[in-house]
């Protein structure tokens, strides 16, 4: 029979061993940004940065700021904002550092609306 002590041994270099072969898994990279408009310079709040194939998805700080952690590099990185074109970002390598995007506003071409009041 096994003693209390030598069971509780195996249990914790069992559980060292799935520690360490899950971190290796689950290892990620940070990536760091700012998104600002490209024609006034000015920091994006509220923009989405997301992982192109993945489920890791973030929003920029009021600084335009933001931080997402991906599983593999290479990725792509799409970031986007009501008003402004949408942009893909690929990360061939880990940057360190603060990535800088820009979004250039979108332009609408709208037909005109024709309000009539019938009375």
């Amino acid at each position: 029979m096994i003693d209390k002590q030598r069971l509780q041994y195996i249990f914790s270099i069992l559980t060292l061993c799935f520690h360490l072969a899950g971190s290796e898994v689950y290892a990620q990279v940070v990536i760091t940004g700012v998104v600002h408009d490209a024609l006034t310079g000015a920091p994006l709040s509220e923009a989405t940065v997301q992982e192109e194939n993945g489920f890791q998805a973030t929003v920029t700080n009021p600084d335009g700021r933001f931080e997402i952690a991906v599983g593999v590099i290479p990725t792509t990185l799409k970031i986007s904002r009501i008003g402004y074109s949408s942009q893909q970002l690929l990360i061939t390598q880990e940057v360190p550092g603060i990535q800088n995007i820009l979004l250039n506003p979108a332009i609408f071409d709208l037909d005109p609306v024709i309000v009539t009041c019938q009375g």
